[in-house]
């Protein structure tokens, strides 16, 4: 419980921020409608402040297959030991950066159906599973712990995040959660 307090705690304090770079960790697809990243994408806001956004089972915390937030210290020593950082300044994002950030969710899903377990009974069925960011200009981040096939159907609880910038298209391809099983 206080874990997960923590993680709804620090998403909300990226209201009042602005998104001024991002940067993406790992194997990366870039298409119209989604980003799908394989480690981690990290957030810069005006306050100088830097936090990193990924899978929770990478860092063996006990939520297994949630999404983490963390802010990280000493970013500009950090960040030239990450060999697989990539930023992407002149990617469009509707209005992502110089964006104030006007609310901050994390939402929670049942999972049960769709996840790899080790374990015969999950811990538990649900999961902090995205980080939703609504931006000044009306513009969105939608930060889900998911996979996409290619037969376009999305695998939850993965160890990959996907960004969604509509939740029209996020919306879409959640209708299509496929069971694990690739």
């Amino acid at each position: 419980m206080k874990k997960d307090l923590a993680l709804i705690k620090l998403a909300k304090s990226f209201i009042g921020q602005e998104i001024i770079n991002v940067w993406y960790e790992g194997k990366l697809d870039i298409t119209e409608e989604f980003h799908s990243i394989e480690k981690a994408f990290y957030i810069e806001t005006n306050e100088t402040k830097v936090y990193k956004v990924c899978p929770a089972d990478k860092l063996g915390i006990k939520w297994g297959h949630g999404i983490h937030i963390k802010e990280i210290k000493n970013w500009h020593k950090l960040s030239p030991n990450i060999d697989d950082l990539l930023n992407y300044k002149n990617i469009p994002y509707k209005g992502f950066y110089n964006s104030q950030v006007v609310k901050s969710s994390i939402h929670w899903r049942y999972i049960e159906e769709s996840v790899s377990l080790l374990w015969k009974y999950p811990p538990r069925s649900d999961y902090p599973q995205s980080l939703e960011l609504i931006l000044s200009d009306g513009s969105q981040i939608i930060i889900e712990v998911a996979r996409i096939l290619p037969d376009d159907k999305i695998v939850l609880g993965t160890n990959s995040l996907v960004l969604f910038f509509d939740i029209t298209i996020k919306d879409t391809y959640f209708r299509n959660v496929q069971k694990r099983g690739y």
